[in-house]
């Protein structure tokens, strides 16, 4: 009898901690981001698939895509990073999802590219692209570009969130 007290206790903790996650939203809602192997620079877009699994019935509010560039600066102590966004994209639509639903949705971020003055007299003709590819070269310039999703649920104090590396060409 001692035993099956116990294990009662021990279901009503875990079906207590189950619905603790459902309200935070935790464990819902999986989320992964399938991106092109590699991104082109000069596109005025980036095209990407959200792949969304539902593991209980949720609303899905609202959906933003966000697409930032590092921009990495100087060397050693000298080292000065910034972020810049320049693409975003919000899917406002509402949602409704099942329990074990497998849901995908193809988008098209739009990119407005930001070019540094060091980038504008690189365009100049080929012998400036040149000065400025080395200029960039010892300075420490490089940048790094991901996408950011988020994904507000609602009645969920916890929004999804799921970051992926884009390779640049």
């Amino acid at each position: 009898e001692l035993r099956f007290h116990c294990l009662s206790i021990y279901h009503k903790k875990c079906f207590m901690i189950g619905q603790f996650k459902k309200w935070l939203g935790i464990d819902c809602l999986k989320l992964e981001i399938v991106t092109a192997d590699i991104y082109d620079k000069d596109s005025s877009y980036s095209d990407a698939e959200l792949i969304l699994y539902s593991k209980c019935d949720i609303e899905i509010e609202n959906i933003e895509i966000v697409i930032v560039e590092k921009y990495i600066r100087g060397r050693l102590k000298d080292k000065k990073t910034d972020h810049y966004t320049i693409g975003k994209l919000n899917i406002g639509n509402k949602i409704e999802m099942t329990t074990n639903k497998v849901l995908t949705i193809p988008i098209k971020v739009p990119i407005k590219q930001l070019y540094s003055s060091m980038d504008k007299f690189g365009m100049k003709n080929a012998i400036t692209k040149g000065i400025s590819t080395m200029s960039k070269i010892i300075k420490g310039v490089k940048s790094a570009y991901k996408m950011e999703v988020e994904v507000k649920i609602k009645n969920s104090r916890v929004k999804v969130f799921k970051s992926v590396q884009l390779t640049v060409s």
